[in-house]
């Protein structure tokens, strides 16, 4: 999603009269766009909360509803396979290794069992090779 079709989809929500709570978790991503992406894993957590329109700030916090868990079992993953140590990958998002590695070893099961979750993640890695693509990175 470029940052003028994220800008777009706020008026849109904002016009319609959406729930104040999306709105600002649509602001907060496409502020997170302008600021422009300095590593991999702020271009994985960008891609994770656009694909489930939650904050980074949610990503990286205590919140344990429903999808949290999920993105977070999806960013330690992505990141684990591109060379991230768990230690690393735990150090982005406020975690430890270990809880690292409980993500990893229940996203091999979800991935396996849930069509939902797998679609996600599917999506995220697409998102991320487009954004890899067009803009050089890496």
């Amino acid at each position: 999603m470029t940052k003028e079709q994220l800008f777009n989809l706020i008026k849109r929500h904002i016009n319609t009269g959406a729930d104040k709570n999306k709105i600002w978790t649509l602001i907060d991503i496409y502020n997170k766009r302008k600021e422009g992406l300095d590593s991999f894993h702020d271009l994985v957590l960008v891609a994770c909360s656009e694909q489930f329109l939650v904050s980074v700030e949610d990503i990286k916090g205590d919140n344990r509803k429903r999808p949290i868990p999920d993105i977070r079992k999806i960013y330690s993953k992505i990141l684990f396979d591109n060379g991230y140590t768990r230690e690393k990958t735990g150090e982005t998002i406020n975690r430890n290794h270990s809880t690292i590695t409980v993500n990893l070893t229940k996203f091999d099961n979800l991935y396996q069992t849930d069509f939902g979750f797998k679609n996600n993640y599917d999506e995220i890695l697409i998102k991320i090779q487009e954004e890899i693509n067009k803009n050089k990175l890496l």
